[in-house]
């Protein structure tokens, strides 16, 4: 929908009275150079010090000619009264010729040293005697304005694709599509693209910045030969137009005379009679909008109250142009958006957050959860090695991290967060697993196997890592999750934490993958021995936590070359009986049983050695862990 914007003077007071349109200005600052500009906003009864380096007030900078501080200005009732100071060494140019007091009028202009300051209207609030009166057209109406010269135009418009395709910084890309956007409607003087910054994004200094509402949007300007020549500053978009566009969602269009005080508050730019801004919707690009204006030599509108039919065509383009803008772009992030999840999300996951409502999907909500944390081991050891050659280092550590995520993903996980060279997979979310704790467990089993057997090869990237891996099973909040500047898909809970001590524990424990007591029930009872099998390892009470519970290890099969056969794990769970029960002269006898090779067995052993080999006076089988 499009909005036909009209100032009407209201000849005689009504029963409400309307207040006096009190016109908001800005003065701009033009050095010799391009790049020396400022500006400043001047609201009814500014008062302002004007400087080189002012105290408190306007700095100018650049140029030496100016005093330190130089200047009054005060802006009352639309006029800029200038005093120049007595202790300023240069004096102030007005039409031509020295003054030291003077009242500007909106479009006059006075000059110190090289520089020269220009009053432009910037805005106005509605007061007494004049009122807005808004013409509304659906969408399907704007949809017959007929554009002209179609031809040059669309061939104009078949660039867009490949404009957007262009590699580059988005400052380079806005740059150029406003270039494009000048180049389709010839009536234009000027246009603009503007960009709602999100945070963490960044555009070229040179590109204006316009503000309101507590954000802060970009415009990447391109003006005609003819304005740029003609005009002594540069175009700069009305940012009260483009605030109405943004609010409303709709295309807005205003023409207006030179008589017509009301057209201070949409152009900051003489000689131009006309400007629309069309906001793009599309998720995309929100905040984003074209901005196009010029100069009509005949004005019906003001006299008919209906605008030309050549600007409604260019009206027409310009929304056409931001159509295919927002479809382009908007395929492009949501295929962005498939590649990444992809990455972190199994086909299952992506088909049925596809096939759902993405926003239900997403809801934190509570749950039985299987938490799988894998570290990498040896990252340390090879950083210090590789000091002198760390893309290398980069390469096999991405690699690393890439056998760990493959994992997860391949068996229906979704990858929760990196922490460092470490990586936190879960299950349970958006649907449960059929097979429970299953998934992960097997999971973990590839990713050692995959370790393992680069270990055998020393030109392999992954040789001289090894990884530990906790599992954990309980309850827990997944979905989105995060601060409202910053939001992910995670879990939540102590599940969490269990997991991540459980890998850390790994290490003292000397094995590569421990599981907690319900993973180890359902091992036992649901996962074939030609895929897994676990044993207990004790129990623990883990530092920094409260309670207790029996810690389990997975292992491989059998089959697969284990130094462990089956009949070993037999002797090591009564090992442990033995130990708990306070026997530990049977326990060192049983272990005895057990391969050199055997590492789990060497925590017991120096448990009991450093106990002087007799359980404590309180013994209750309980190994309680003194440090992480």
């Amino acid at each position: 929908m499009v909005i036909f914007c009209k100032r009407l003077q209201l000849l005689q007071c009504t029963s409400k009275p309307y207040p006096r349109r009190r016109i908001m200005a800005e003065l701009f600052a033009q050095g010799p150079t391009p790049d020396q500009q400022s500006r400043i906003s001047l609201n009814p009864n500014t008062k302002v010090r004007l400087g080189r380096a002012p105290q408190d007030g306007w700095g100018i900078p650049w140029d030496d000619l100016i005093s330190r501080e130089h200047a009054d200005i005060h802006f009352q009732n639309d006029l800029l009264k200038v005093t120049c100071l007595p202790t300023a060494r240069n004096p102030i140019r007005y039409q031509g010729v020295e003054d030291s007091a003077f009242t500007l009028h909106i479009g006059e202009k006075f000059q110190i040293g090289g520089t020269v300051f220009h009053l432009h209207g910037g805005g106005s609030t509605i007061s007494e005697n004049e009122q807005v009166e808004f013409e509304s057209f659906t969408t399907n109406e704007i949809r017959n304005f007929k554009i002209h010269n179609p031809e040059k135009r669309l061939d104009v418009l078949s660039k867009l694709p490949q404009l957007i395709s262009l590699e580059g910084t988005q400052a380079d890309f806005v740059k150029n599509l406003s270039t494009l956007l000048l180049q389709a409607i010839p009536n234009a003087d000027a246009t603009a693209v503007i960009v709602g910054l999100e945070e963490g994004d960044n555009l070229a200094e040179s590109i204006l910045s316009i503000n309101f509402q507590d954000k802060e949007y970009r415009a990447s300007v391109a003006t005609s030969e003819k304005f740029h020549h003609k005009q002594e500053i540069p175009f700069r978009p009305s940012s009260r137009l483009i605030q109405t566009a943004l609010e409303t969602g709709e295309s807005q269009l205003h023409e207006w005379s030179e008589e017509d005080s009301s057209s201070i508050q949409y152009t900051l730019t003489g000689d131009l009679n006309w400007a629309f801004c069309i906001p793009i919707q599309a998720e995309a690009c929100k905040g984003w909008c074209l901005y196009v204006s010029g100069m009509n030599q005949g004005n019906a509108f003001l006299e008919t109250n209906t605008p030309n039919e050549t600007l409604l065509g260019d009206l027409r383009l310009a929304e056409l142009i931001g159509q295919i803008l927002g479809s382009i772009l908007q395929v492009r992030l949501l295929e962005e958006r498939q590649t990444r999840m992809n990455r972190y999300f199994s086909p299952k996951v992506v088909r049925t957050m596809s096939n759902k409502r993405s926003e239900e999907l997403l809801a934190p909500r509570e749950g039985d959860i299987t938490v799988l944390f894998c570290d990498l081991r040896g990252f340390s050891r090879h950083s210090e090695k590789e000091q002198h050659n760390l893309f290398t280092l980069l390469e096999r550590v991405s690699q690393a991290l890439g056998v760990m995520t493959r994992g997860i993903v391949q068996h229906e996980g979704v990858i929760a967060d990196f922490q460092g060279d470490a990586a936190l997979g879960f299950w349970g979310w958006p649907i449960p697993p059929e097979d429970g704790p299953l998934a992960a467990c097997r999971t973990a089993l590839e990713i050692h196997k995959e370790f393992t057997t680069a270990a055998q090869d020393e030109t392999a990237r992954l040789a001289g890592f090894r990884v530990g891996i906790g599992i954990a099973h309980g309850t827990a909040i997944t979905g989105r999750i995060g601060t409202v500047d910053q939001e992910k898909v995670g879990v939540f809970g102590p599940v969490v934490n269990l997991a991540a001590r459980l890998e850390q524990m790994t290490k003292q424990l000397r094995v590569p993958i421990l599981i907690d007591e319900t993973v180890a029930e359902y091992v036992r009872n649901h996962m074939s021995s030609d895929e897994g099998r676990c044993r207990r390892l004790g129990r623990i009470q883990p530092f920094g936590l409260a309670n207790s519970f029996i810690v389990s290890e997975l292992l491989p099969t059998e089959q697969s070359g284990s130094i462990l056969p089956d009949a070993h794990l037999v002797d090591y769970e009564r090992a442990v009986d033995l130990f708990q029960e306070g026997r530990w002269v049977e326990t060192l006898e049983m272990l005895d049983r057990l391969p050199v090779g055997e590492r789990a067995k060497d925590f017991l052993m120096i448990y009991i050695a450093q106990n002087n080999y007799e359980p404590p006076a309180n013994w209750d089988g309980v190994i309680t862990m003194q440090s992480k």
